[in-house]
């Protein structure tokens, strides 16, 4: 599948058939116990349906949260694990900006 689109559907579709292919070649699933991400809705979302097999993306923080604040076991599922270095820049940006000018402005 070829797509230029970068939203839920293309995303989760994709990943959908990668997982098809997997198992089709006896291959075990999971093949990732932990995916790394950007902030990225589309692609959380898309990692929820794609290979967790939930409805959205709320439905995997439902899950996080039976597992972490509920003790349920949680088993065969992806982990979405967030890299927290592009949150960081866009944080920081805005920061710096802002003091610098005030700082200008004493």
């Amino acid at each position: 599948m070829i797509s230029s689109a970068h939203d839920i559907v293309a995303i989760s579709q994709w990943l959908t058939t990668f997982k098809a292919f997997v198992l089709k070649h006896k291959l075990t699933w999971l093949v990732y116990t932990n995916r790394v991400t950007d902030f990225s809705y589309a692609q959380m979302n898309a990692l929820s349906i794609g290979w967790n097999g939930f409805t959205s993306i709320f439905d995997y923080l439902n899950w996080c949260y039976r597992v972490l604040v509920e003790n349920n076991v949680g088993t065969n599922v992806t982990i979405i694990k967030h890299l927290c270095k592009s949150l960081h820049k866009n944080l920081s940006k805005p920061c710096l900006y802002i003091f610098s000018i005030r700082d200008k402005q004493l």
